[in-house]
């Protein structure tokens, strides 16, 4: 316990350890009370230091005062409070050091009580996603994987183009502290579903994020034709939850939460500040909300999840081990159901394995249309993802998995391309110096060819993989 002539402050060093993230509970309870809050991580003791600036009563007088927690997080999911201060801000005539404590002790019997007592809430939240294709998906589908998801795909017609933008929502149902936990989480959850949606389908899937972007315009006259350009933001609204859709964090809005709708900045905003003590501050942020959005946690409140819906036209028999063409149509295997729960059933290395695999092959998917070196690249990445668990090399892995029939001097080729791509910034597809003489260019109609071959057999052994270790179709 320690006091000046400006203010009191009472540490408490008593460490409490928590088979749970305390952090959303703590984050939770202080909305009421902070109006703004300072993080500074320690990132290599895994350490969060918080300050909450608060006004609160303090043995029955309103008062500021500064309170900064001390929380540790471990890899296995619990964590640990290790120091907290209260430090009184206005001045406190007949408040002292044991009212401090006093505020401490209540402070935390009320946010323990609070997660002892199950306070949680059932949320359905929305995410927005997109795909590139030229054909929507059609039905909506409910995966059971950790949560109950119905992918539901927004209404857009098919265009000839397959580089066409289609919206996809993801409902999540869970329980959480508070509508901030809550899309967090969901958040995370819908970014591993994009992933192992990809090895399904064979399609990229991105979050919706707005940018301003030039767009043509053009109108025809008896005169002629008459083109303009003009900068417009892209993103979505979606009609039926009156929601305005930037991204899928701080700027998706409610129509009706007007404060959010009209300012500049949207819901939490964090800032970090710069001066000449830069070693010591470079790792913190001020936080504070910018506007509150109690329409948007109202929408996610009063839901019911919804119904899958989809015919037998729409569905396929079994993983396609080639290829998919962004200008066909999307259809899921029947065995959508089984691949998730066999998904579940995986050990906690074989999930990481496949988690990462099935991320590094989104990723490829996202660069296709405009960086093929990189794709190729990822994709070698995606299989060693698996080669990790497996302990073997990635022509083992090749070979395991399409029975010894691949072209191995051709996936030793591309592998060569992947180091010289990641170790020596080195670019294969003619990116850096395209030509349009198609016609004549027998280089680039080769590796065309070699190119898709080799997608071929990757899609092939991952699929293969997933026959075996996910749907259990292996013969024994």
């Amino acid at each position: 316990m320690t006091s000046d002539s400006r203010n009191l402050i009472y540490e408490s060093k008593d460490e409490l350890k928590l088979t749970y993230d305390i952090l959303p509970v703590v984050n939770k309870y202080f909305l009421d009370i902070s109006n703004f809050s300072t993080i500074k991580n320690d990132d290599l003791g895994g350490i969060c230091n918080i300050s909450f600036h608060c006004k609160d009563e303090i043995r029955n007088e309103s008062h500021e005062f500064l309170l900064h927690i001390s929380i540790e997080k471990f890899k296995d999911g619990s964590s640990k409070i290790k120091s907290t201060i209260i430090e009184l801000i206005t001045e406190g005539k007949n408040i002292n050091l044991y009212d401090l404590e006093s505020y401490l002790n209540s402070l935390y019997y009320k946010i323990l009580l609070s997660r002892n007592n199950n306070a949680t809430t059932k949320y359905i939240v929305r995410l927005y996603s997109k795909i590139y294709n030229s054909h929507q998906i059609v039905g909506n589908y409910l995966i059971k994987y950790k949560y109950k998801t119905l992918l539901k795909p927004a209404e857009s017609v098919s265009k000839q183009e397959p580089n066409t933008e289609h919206i996809i929502t993801f409902d999540v149902e869970l329980n959480a502290v508070s509508i901030e936990h809550a899309r967090t989480l969901a958040y995370e959850h819908v970014y591993n579903l994009h992933a192992f949606l990809s090895i399904l389908l064979d399609v990229g899937f991105e979050f919706v994020d707005s940018e301003y972007r030039c767009f043509v315009f053009h109108k025809r006259h008896p005169q002629g034709s008459v083109f303009s350009v003009k900068r417009h933001r892209t993103g979505y609204f979606d009609p039926e939850l009156g929601l305005v859709v930037r991204d899928n964090l701080n700027y998706l809005r409610h129509l009706s939460d007007k404060e959010d709708m009209n300012g500049f900045f949207s819901g939490k905003v964090g800032l970090s500040l710069v001066n000449e003590d830069e070693l010591n501050n470079k790792n913190e942020w001020i936080m504070f909300d910018a506007s509150a959005k109690p329409n948007l946690e109202k929408v996610f409140l009063e839901r019911t999840l919804g119904k899958p819906s989809y015919n037998s036209a729409s569905l396929r028999e079994g993983l396609q081990r080639q290829r998919h063409f962004s200008n066909l149509e999307i259809k899921f295997p029947r065995e959508i159901r089984k691949y998730f729960i066999g998904i579940e059933r995986l050990n906690n290395e074989e999930l990481e394995s496949f988690l990462a695999c099935s991320r590094m092959y989104n990723l490829a998917l996202k660069l296709h249309k405009s960086e093929p070196t990189a794709f190729v690249s990822y994709l070698i990445c995606a299989v060693e993802s698996l080669t990790q668990h497996k302990k073997i090399s990635f022509s083992e892995f090749l070979n395991q998995y399409n029975d010894g029939k691949y072209d191995k001097n051709l996936c030793d080729y591309y592998y060569a391309i992947r180091s010289s791509h990641f170790h020596s910034g080195k670019f294969h597809f003619h990116e850096t110096n395209p030509s349009l003489l198609t016609e004549t260019d027998i280089a680039f109609a080769s590796k065309r060819t070699l190119f898709n071959d080799f997608y071929n057999i990757i899609r092939g052994v991952l699929v293969k993989w997933v026959e075996d270790e996910v749907l259990e179709l292996k013969v024994l």
